[in-house]
């Protein structure tokens, strides 16, 4: 039984699959409460452009500014399993080992270049912990700022 905001990021990943042209390298995933969900991918131009799902609606594909990505190459498509990322999101704050942490977001990134990781920032009352799990979803670890 997924939580309501993993539930609606399972909503925002369904329905941008729906949009974003196919087959598409994600570069970027980023997943925030209230089941924002924008999408980086690289397009056949080499270019970067991102497509959001808030509030029920799509906005995309909008040009993503690459400077400050350190890897702009596209994910092979089954690089990452979109359908775990929800149930990590109610995953990750058990990791922790505490339930007063709220994740804060879901980031899907490349490190190094070519690779996958998923960094789920959780936030406690006094620090802020970031939980790692593979593409595939399998836990990694717990890193506290």
């Amino acid at each position: 039984q997924l939580s309501a905001d993993a539930r609606a990021i399972a909503e925002g990943l369904e329905t941008l699959r729906k949009v974003i042209p196919q087959p598409s390298a994600i570069v970027q995933i980023v997943a925030f409460d209230r089941g924002v969900v924008s999408i980086s991918v690289e397009k056949q131009s080499g270019k970067v452009v991102s497509y959001t799902f808030s509030h029920g609606k799509v906005t995309g594909p909008e040009p993503v500014d690459t400077r400050w990505l350190t890897c702009k190459a596209g994910l092979p498509p089954d690089a990452v399993d979109l359908d775990r990322l929800p149930s990590l999101w109610d995953d990750a704050p058990k990791r922790v080992g505490t339930q007063s942490v709220k994740v804060m977001q879901i980031v899907v990134a490349q490190g190094p270049c070519g690779t996958v990781f998923l960094n789920v920032p959780v936030k406690g009352k006094d620090r802020v912990h970031s939980v790692r799990f593979t593409g595939d979803g399998r836990f990694l670890a717990v890193l506290t700022d």
